[in-house]
């Protein structure tokens, strides 16, 4: 069983546009980041992008995503660089948070980097969405920042509650 060593976390008191870590040692051999969050938009949800040492996944990306919603399943390998999260709608709750995990695997290493992702987000009712993707980003230095923002719709923002936490393995 790996061991995960805490590095960072950030809980916001406020609504912010981005949740960032920097400074990110290169002491482990694996990171993983884990997101409960939810944005402001009055829909259901947005698309949120991570950015790894200051530079988008390209958002065509590569690899596959996987997803469900309890009915039914089905794939594609578009906006491959974002999770949802969920919104503030009328088919949610103000205490439903969205929750995403993200590993990086070998993220010292000279190779190009892999990202394992895994989120789903639930709305009170009977629909949710979960998500399984695997990409890549270009990078071929260590990870030294991670940033999760960058909305599809533009002016949304994680609201107050939304907490991300960064371990080592």
């Amino acid at each position: 069983m790996a061991t995960y060593k805490w590095i960072a976390s950030v809980s916001l008191g406020s609504a912010a546009s981005s949740i960032s870590f920097t400074s990110i040692p290169q002491t482990y051999k694996h990171l993983v980041l884990k997101l409960a969050g939810k944005t402001n938009i009055a829909g259901d949800g947005d698309g949120v992008r991570l950015t790894i040492n200051g530079t988008d996944i390209n958002p065509t990306g590569y690899g596959v995503r996987l997803f469900g919603n309890g009915s039914s399943g089905w794939s594609g390998g578009s906006n491959l660089n974002y999770v949802y999260v969920g919104g503030n709608g009328s088919g949610t709750l103000a205490s439903m948070f969205s929750n995403a995990e993200y590993i990086f695997p070998n993220y010292t290493s000279s190779a190009i980097k892999s990202i394992l992702t895994e989120s789903a987000s639930e709305k009170n009712g009977s629909t949710a969405l979960y998500m399984h993707s695997v990409s890549q980003h270009p990078t071929t230095s260590g990870i030294t920042s991670i940033s999760i923002g960058n909305f599809d719709s533009g002016g949304s923002q994680f609201m107050a509650g939304s907490t991300a936490y960064l371990y080592g393995i």
